[in-house]
């Protein structure tokens, strides 16, 4: 009876440790699958923005600077007057 609990212990053990494999389809479990976009945005910015609200944001007057090398904004800036031109209900 003894060696029965041991042998019926070591099984579940087993069952344990194999039963926590997580199956994935890649070879490459962190790499993220790729976003077609209308636009030449990173896909951090597509995975995240739908293509539908891009086109909104667009069609609303807004330009939407694509590309993935950031423009240089150093230095100071003066907004005088800050005037309301949209309120985007249009």
């Amino acid at each position: 009876m003894r060696y029965l609990k041991l042998l019926l212990t070591g099984l579940g053990f087993i069952g344990l440790l194999t039963g926590c494999n997580q199956d994935t389809d890649s070879n490459n479990p962190d790499e993220e699958p790729f976003i077609v976009s209308d636009y030449d945005l990173s896909q951090d910015i597509v995975q995240i923005v739908p293509d539908w609200l891009i086109d909104q944001v667009i069609s609303q007057g807004m330009p939407i600077h694509e590309g993935s090398d950031p423009p240089c904004i150093q230095g100071e800036f003066l907004m005088s007057p800050m005037i309301l031109i949209s309120t985007f209900n249009t």
